[in-house]
C-alpha cells in the first residue's frame, strides 16, 4: 500500500489499475508531525476495520482507498 498526501496525482493512477495494493491519503499542508499522527490513526483504523471483517490488514487493503481528513474522520471505499 502507498501512503501519500498527493491525492490529485495518485487517485487517478490507481483508478486506472485493475489490481493495486491500496492507497492511503492523508491531508497535505498540516506539517510532517501532524501527518505522522494522522497516518498512525488511519493505520489503526485499517487494523480495526480488517479485524471487524475477519481479515488481516494486508487482505483488507488491496484495491481500497482509505482517506483521513485533518479532523481524523476516515472514509474507505474500493477503487476502482
Amino acid at each position: 500500500m502507498l501512503v501519500t498526501d498527493n491525492a490529485s496525482d495518485f487517485r487517478p493512477m490507481y483508478m486506472r489499475e485493475d489490481v493495486h495494493p491500496g492507497l492511503i491519503i492523508v491531508p497535505a499542508g498540516y506539517g510532517r508531525a501532524r501527518q505522522h499522527l494522522l497516518t498512525r490513526d488511519v493505520i489503526s483504523w485499517i487494523a480495526n476495520a480488517a479485524l471487524q471483517s475477519n481479515q488481516a490488514a494486508a487482505d483488507y487493503m488491496p484495491n481500497r482507498l482509505v482517506e483521513i481528513d485533518q479532523h481524523g474522520s476516515v472514509t474507505s471505499y474500493e477503487l476502482p
